[in-house]
């Protein structure tokens, strides 16, 4: 029998980077079709405002940040002044977010000309590197076989592909946690003082753009005093390096920081929030919902962060309180449901139908718990990344649980899922039923418990979380903007839609309706512009028999009765402008709706 000869592990690695550019590509094809370049400029009460807002003034000049980006959000307005948030804050100059995804973000501007398109596309580009990363780590960790798997694991992984199509930096987290674990282990073996001062510079880089890495930096000294406890020079090197490697890549930061008068090393002022919001004895921490205690907080604190946590516990009537808190938040963080924060993955599967076709996290998650349990019978020397991936789920548990927040952590996972799936093949092959039925028993018991035993229903009756209506009502501004009404209509269809399958949720459909409702008026003026008249008439009847609750919105009965007006549909406008100044009457709308009717009576 020929015996057939398969590729060799570069050449597989090449195919699934291949296979995972291409992915990444068909889907920014769709994404650069939609609205989704627009938003960090419309949704302004996010983060992707935020940031590209704040690359922009560095990509101005301000390379500094001397004057230090800070958005005054509504919720913020409604606690205190902004003169108390600054003083909250630690001082105006603290950075808002960690500013290494700004200062990319402005670096892809640059290249770009200022297209957010093209900044899209550079990070679809630029997040494939997650493949190869996954590749190293896992073969460092077990083998070329369990390298390919988890590297075609990521290619696969629905919502890796979702966020690097965002102005969000949680694309390139997973990329860095995956890269300093491997060279972490690598200089491990190697025991070169080039690796560790690499694995050092990579943790100074993450701090800068997640400053939670900073957890894992005793970690981290911990495990190589315990690894080179018996080699005092190796330890001193090892350590002084990482040391010397973080200390460089935060120079920046520091220098920074002592030119504007900021605390040196302060990178972000957003972990007081953080806590709050995901620790109080009122949060509501599956999502981002603001605690009536966060105010009283802030202002029995005065935003010191040691003050803070102390005063954030004692909101709890004792220690089964918080620790039932934090449990319910490992419910969320296992929970298959994506959490939408800025942007809604569900929102995105349907701007980008490929997404549906590729993994999610309900799939990865069995596969890798059932993985790194075997892994952790198997193979205790790669006790590194364990404590790393327990890093990360303190992390995600100490605030709110949302889909992005998980990503790293799925990464980890899919390097524990191919280890085992390799195991599994390899017993079957060698006609050893156990490992298999046993890895196989593994992921049926995480898949029960994932789906069935730990699930949150609350989160799916909840209608900003199980709907996100910003990412339609949103994108349909944006496509009303560009003059695409047929697109904008069709997004605020979906969410009716959606709204249509739970009673619950008949806010979200009024407001769906209602907004659909202005779109195909806006759309009737300019068919009118364009002489196109028949058109208009058939957007201004469809707009008039939406159940939107025109009775109780005057705005748009007012507008109906424009519409109609410029028609020349006079006895129809004249209805709804009556309708209006018996429903509002004295108000500027009412006058205005009088002033109309003044003309019209007038006319010739």
């Amino acid at each position: 029998m020929t015996r057939v000869r398969l590729p060799s592990t570069r050449t597989l690695l090449l195919i699934i980077l291949g296979l995972g550019l291409a992915l990444r590509l068909i889907h920014f094809a769709a994404v650069a079709r939609s609205a989704y370049p627009e938003l960090p400029t419309l949704f302004e009460q996010s983060d992707m405002h935020g940031f590209a807002t704040w690359a922009e003034s560095i990509r101005a000049g301000d390379l500094w940040g001397e004057d230090t980006f800070h958005p005054y959000t509504s919720w913020m307005h409604a606690i205190a002044p902004l003169s108390t948030w600054e003083r909250w804050w630690g001082g105006k100059a603290v950075f808002q977010q960690a500013p290494g995804y700004a200062y990319l973000l402005a670096l892809l501007l640059v290249l770009t000309g200022g297209s957010m398109t093209g900044v899209l596309l550079l990070q679809t580009i630029l997040g494939t590197a997650v493949v190869a990363v996954a590749f190293a780590l896992a073969r460092r960790m077990f083998d070329a076989r369990v390298g390919l798997v988890a590297a075609g694991l990521c290619a696969l992984y629905g919502p890796f592909l979702f966020f690097q199509g965002v102005i969000l930096r949680d694309w390139l987290v997973p990329i860095l946690d995956l890269l300093l674990l491997w060279l972490t282990l690598r200089a491990l073996d190697r025991r070169s003082w080039p690796g560790w001062l690499a694995a050092g510079a990579v943790l100074g880089v993450s701090l800068l753009f997640k400053p939670a890495v900073l957890l894992f930096v005793p970690v981290l000294l911990g495990w190589l005093v315990f690894s080179l406890r018996k080699e005092p020079r190796r330890l001193g090197v090892a350590a002084g390096c990482v040391l010397l490697g973080f200390a460089l890549l935060l120079s920046p930061l520091l220098i920074r920081n002592a030119k504007v008068g900021a605390p040196w090393l302060a990178v972000s002022n957003r972990g007081t929030d953080a806590f709050i919001v995901g620790n109080t004895a009122d949060a509501r921490p599956i999502g981002l919902h603001l605690p009536e205690s966060m105010g009283p907080i802030y202002e029995k604190t005065d935003g010191r962060l040691g003050a803070v946590i102390v005063e954030t516990l004692s909101t709890h009537e004792g220690l089964g309180s918080f620790l039932g808190l934090q449990l319910h938040k490992l419910r969320g963080m296992i929970d298959p449901f994506e959490v939408p924060n800025n942007v809604s993955y569900a929102h995105g599967r349907e701007v980008s139908p490929l997404l549906g076709w590729l993994l999610q996290y309900w799939m990865i998650f069995p596969l890798g718990l059932a993985g790194l349990v075997w892994a952790c019978m198997r193979r205790p020397r790669n006790g590194l990344v364990l404590c790393f991936a327990g890093v990360q789920v303190v992390v995600v548990v100490s605030t709110s649980i949302l889909a992005r927040y998980r990503l790293s952590l799925a990464a980890l996972l899919m390097v524990y899922a191919a280890a085992g799936l390799v195991w599994a093949v390899d017993g079957l092959r060698a006609r050893r039923w156990r490992p298999p039925a046993a890895y196989l028993g593994g992921v049926a018991a995480a898949a029960l418990m994932q789906l069935v035993v730990l699930p949150i229903g609350a989160t799916r009756q909840n209608a900003f979380c199980a709907l996100h209506p910003p990412s339609y009502l949103i994108s349909a501004q944006a496509y009303q903007q560009a003059g695409r009404f047929d697109a904008a209509v069709a997004e605020l269809e979906r969410l009716a839609t959606r709204a249509r399958q739970n009673p619950a949720f008949h806010a979200v459909l009024e407001q769906a309706l209602g907004h659909q409702a202005f779109v195909r008026l806006a759309w009737s003026d300019r068919l009118i512009e364009r002489g196109r008249l028949d058109e208009a008439r058939a957007q201004v009847s469809v707009a008039e028999a939406l159940p939107a609750g025109q009775a109780e919105n005057p705005l748009l009965m007012l507008a109906l009765g424009r519409s109609h007006l410029r028609l020349g549909q006079f006895e129809q406008g004249r209805a709804w402008l009556e309708r209006v100044i018996a429903a509002r009457p004295g108000s500027d709308l009412a006058t205005k709706a009088q002033r109309w009717l003044s003309r019209l009576s007038q006319a010739p």
